[in-house]
């Protein structure tokens, strides 16, 4: 039984990765092996290799946060024509994703189009705007 008196005052989303992660898996991203936590989500597991996806809606401390933007669509290189949402997706062994693809650009383009097709452009006027956290996702995509 783990002993719960020996995470006094340590935070508790390593204390849910230490109770829930306990098995590694083999997962390759852009063509490189990585190990990652199974059931970590996919948008962590490509951040921890150094890999940087866009993402407006998700936040790590947010559990149920993602999934609605889809800027962080992945392709899975074993189904090449299924594009994965990779903040809504669990890592599982063997997954061969790829962060990169030019169509794949052109999705999460697509999606950024629809999705500020009907934003209120508060952004626009916010005085936030300059030191905001989301802009860089978006500016990422290079229109």
């Amino acid at each position: 039984m783990l002993q719960l008196k020996n995470f006094q005052g340590a935070n508790i989303r390593e204390l849910v990765k230490t109770i829930r992660f306990l098995k590694s898996v083999q997962i390759k991203i852009n063509n490189e092996s990585i190990k990652a936590e199974e059931g970590q989500k996919l948008i962590e597991a490509i951040k921890d290799a150094g890999v940087t996806v866009p993402s407006i809606c998700y936040h790590s401390d947010l559990p149920k946060s993602g999934g609605i933007c889809r800027l962080c669509m992945v392709k899975d290189e074993k189904n090449p024509n299924k594009f994965i949402c990779s903040c809504k997706t669990p890592v599982m062994e063997g997954m061969d994703i790829n962060t990169v693809d030019p169509i794949l650009n052109d999705v999460r383009r697509a999606n950024n189009v629809l999705m500020y097709n009907y934003h209120p452009f508060k952004c626009l006027t916010c005085s936030n705007a300059e030191d905001c956290i989301k802009n860089p996702a978006t500016c990422s995509l290079h229109f």
